[in-house]
């Protein structure tokens, strides 16, 4: 990215804290496995969050308007980039060709761009600003940040990306309306995707338990601190886990988790469930 650009985003002090709360891959994990079943219990579309995911539309447009004379986001009805590196490859290929103007191709949820324009795949955004958010985001967080389409390099690159939407102070403090929402679209669906090894389908709803900021950790309000904690820079059952009291605070996160069984590759943390 240009300085001019980088300038223009805000992006001065982006390096300054970019560590994510936990060690190792996240792929499985405890953490991982309990935003996924909430997302997978959440509403396709709760009211109350709706304003959240029209602000992270706005923000996400100013970035846009800084991006567009370097990228052009294009639908594909497939992911078009197996890794970051083939991506980067693709972008620098197109620069040393003196194309000023980069095409990037980005994931299209239905109804794509040969489906029904009058349709739309996700509660709030249309598919045009659905596609842009995806393009603002990989441009900004995966090419900016270097995190790679892993499980772990898409929780780095929400943190990263988190820093350029929000005040900082206001994001530790949960008081950054887009957080809430951006947190669903990259973690939620991200988390999903791992642990149910298909596409999340798309919510506007918020996932109330976990910290937005500190990517790894509960919310400090969230009921289930009781169950869970960190240990070693792990989410993990807490020693005194009951696996019967909590399938009666949390029944239905109990059954789900019961349900989940992992994607390809993908090995499941433990969590004890009622025998």
């Amino acid at each position: 990215m240009s300085g001019e650009i980088e300038s223009g985003l805000g992006f001065k002090n982006w390096l300054l804290d970019e560590t994510l709360a936990l060690a190792g891959s996240y792929k499985g994990g405890v953490f991982m496995r309990l935003v996924a079943a909430s997302y997978k219990l959440a509403p396709v579309s709760d009211p109350a969050a709706r304003p959240a995911f029209e602000e992270l539309a706005r923000k996400m447009d100013r970035q846009n308007a800084f991006l567009r004379h370097d990228y052009r986001f294009i639908p594909s009805s497939g992911d078009h980039y197996n890794s970051l590196k083939q991506l980067r490859r693709s972008i620098d290929a197109q620069r040393q060709a003196g194309k000023r103007r980069a095409d990037m191709y980005v994931y299209a949820e239905p109804p794509g761009p040969e489906g029904d324009a009058s349709q739309q795949g996700h509660p709030v955004f249309s598919n045009d600003q659905n596609v842009l958010i995806r393009g603002v985001h990989d441009a900004i967080a995966h090419l900016g940040g270097n995190h790679p389409f892993s499980a772990r390099g898409e929780y780095g690159a929400y943190n990263r990306h988190l820093k350029t939407l929000c005040n900082v102070q206001d994001a530790r403090a949960g008081k950054c309306l887009a957080a809430a929402a951006l947190f669903t679209e990259i973690v939620g669906q991200t988390s999903y995707f791992y642990v149910y090894g298909q596409f999340a389908p798309q919510k506007a709803a918020f996932l109330n338990d976990f910290d937005y900021y500190n990517i790894g950790l509960l919310s400090p309000s969230s009921r289930l601190n009781r169950f869970f904690e960190v240990q070693n820079k792990d989410l993990v059952c807490r020693p005194i886990f009951d696996p019967e009291a909590f399938a009666r605070e949390f029944t239905a996160l109990s059954r789900e988790l019961a349900r989940q069984v992992g994607g390809p590759k993908v090995r499941l943390a433990a969590i004890p469930t009622p025998s």
